[in-house]
């Protein structure tokens, strides 16, 4: 959040011209709810378009901004590939850069900072109906807000910090009064590849010390998420009693996994979302108590993995999500079969998928992510994931028959 919040503060009505930096999909997807005024565009890669207009902005090229004053104007990336931006941007002058969805959600940062001045310290010897589990590094201008902004939104949640020895500690020292448990763990030999050996551990950590706490549902999410929508906890286990599923019973579940929309793929199979998840302690604790990534693991090639086709990304394993969703799915018994159906029959049967906005949910690291319109990144939402629960035939095969998923790769984004 300091990050959009610097780029933002940057913004003054008459003083700050705002540049856009994109004209593809993206610019499409985000133009109509931009909330400032913008002078122009940049277009990079084709040339074809300067001169020409696009939602009645002029399109200039990359010559042009690097002839603007970089202390009075804010430039503002409409882009999938935002850090490639960052760079090109970089090299023209030291402009203020913030991707466009940033402006949109700057009315939540201010959401977070009311509910995080709010907060009082956490009173010892509290009853918890539910616990929330924070994982992962702590991130400077997020962590702090975040969890005291849970102190004041879910009193009745036994709040879990789980983080690394690492840890800045005066940082560690300023949470403390606002959690019930703060973990430290010493990061592991072999971060695994993607780090999924740092989360592994971290998660883990936490989920078992809410099952000593004797907790029964636990809200796992991260460092640098905020979750911000009210009475959270108590709608997520009404979501998940509502939502429950034969299959739970079949496979020793006590109920359905909640996961959030952001990284849950609709086009690569087995793919659900682990930034934000919701369930029992003892299903959560099944689905995270996997075998970590060997040095020889962590060492191996799966190559340039945008050139992994959807089935083969989802199937090898070359993603955190996959990596832990096919071996819990293999431990408990499901035939994995490799298919995209398959796959969505997973998420409907052991999973209910809920919207960012159902959750509050702003993720600092990539706020502009959901809303991405590539199919590879193409997202299920509550209402697209009621259509696998309801087994809507024909919705779903249209659908299906959107994308064959291996010819289409990963990095066509």
């Amino acid at each position: 959040m300091q990050r959009l919040a610097s780029g933002l503060d940057r913004i003054r009505p008459g003083m700050t011209r705002l540049v856009g930096w994109g004209t593809g999909k993206t610019l499409d997807a985000l133009i109509g709810g931009f909330p400032h005024r913008l002078e122009y565009l940049v277009e990079a890669v084709d040339h074809t378009l300067w001169g020409r207009h696009r939602h009645g902005l002029a399109v200039a090229g990359p010559g042009r901004l690097a002839s603007e004053p970089p202390d009075h104007v804010v430039v503002v990336v409409f882009s999938n590939y935002y850090d490639d931006c960052c760079r090109q941007i970089a090299a023209l002058g030291p402009f203020t850069v913030i991707p466009a969805i940033d402006a949109s959600t700057a009315s939540r940062i201010g959401e977070i900072t009311r509910a995080a001045a709010a907060a009082q310290p956490r009173l010892s010897g509290a009853q918890h109906d539910h616990a929330i589990l924070i994982q992962g590094p702590l991130v400077a201008g997020v962590t702090e807000q975040a969890v005291k902004a849970y102190c004041g939104l879910y009193p009745k949640a036994l709040l879990i910090l789980s983080t690394w020895q690492t840890a800045d500690p005066q940082l560690l020292a300023t949470l403390g009064p606002y959690v019930d448990l703060c973990l430290t763990s010493a990061p592991p030999d072999t971060p695994g590849r993607r780090n999924r050996n740092m989360q592994l551990v971290s998660t883990l950590r936490g989920l078992e010390a809410v099952r000593d706490a004797g907790v029964g549902h636990v809200l796992k999410t991260r460092t640098d998420v905020a979750l911000l929508a009210e009475d959270l906890p108590e709608r997520l286990a009404a979501l998940q009693r509502q939502t429950r599923r034969p299959a739970c019973d079949r496979y020793g579940l006590a109920g359905p996994i909640v996961v959030g929309q952001t990284f849950t793929r609709t086009y690569v199979p087995y793919f659900p979302s682990d930034i934000v998840m919701f369930g029992h302690t003892a299903d959560l604790l099944r689905y995270w108590s996997r075998s970590p990534d060997g040095p020889e693991d962590a060492a191996s090639d799966f190559g340039d993995v945008r050139l992994l086709s959807l089935r083969r990304f989802g199937l090898d394993g070359a993603s955190p999500e996959s990596w832990f969703c096919l071996d819990f799915l293999r431990r408990i018994g499901w035939p994995v079969e490799g298919t995209l159906r398959d796959g969505w029959r997973a998420l409907s049967e052991l999973f209910v998928v809920v919207d960012d906005a159902w959750l509050g949910m702003l993720w600092a690291k990539m706020p502009s992510l959901a809303y991405r319109p590539s199919v590879a990144l193409e997202t299920f939402s509550h209402e697209r994931w009621k259509l696998l629960r309801d087994g809507d035939e024909t919705a779903l095969g249209a659908l299906e028959r959107r994308v064959d998923i291996d010819s289409v790769r990963i990095g066509d984004a």
